[in-house]
């Protein structure tokens, strides 16, 4: 079945697609919630308030904390 209008024409199979965005927005969610339960900082590019993250990570404090994709098995850094 396609859909048109006067601007773009698109076919439902793109309804797939979204799916597959969604469910891949949703992993990686679950990617970063993990990794910051485990006791890690999340990528600095996935941070709402850079600035608060760039101050967090020089405390020496938060030196050890593992940063970063969480690593299958783990938390890398």
């Amino acid at each position: 079945m396609w859909l048109r209008s006067d601007s773009s024409a698109g076919a439902s199979p793109i309804a797939g697609v979204a799916r597959e965005g969604s469910r891949r927005l949703r992993e990686r969610a679950a990617e970063i919630a993990l990794s910051v339960a485990g006791g890690g900082l999340p990528e600095r590019h996935v941070v709402v308030n850079q600035d608060l993250y760039d101050r967090l990570v020089t405390m020496p404090e938060l030196a050890g904390v593992p940063r970063g994709r969480p690593a299958p098995g783990g938390v890398e850094g």
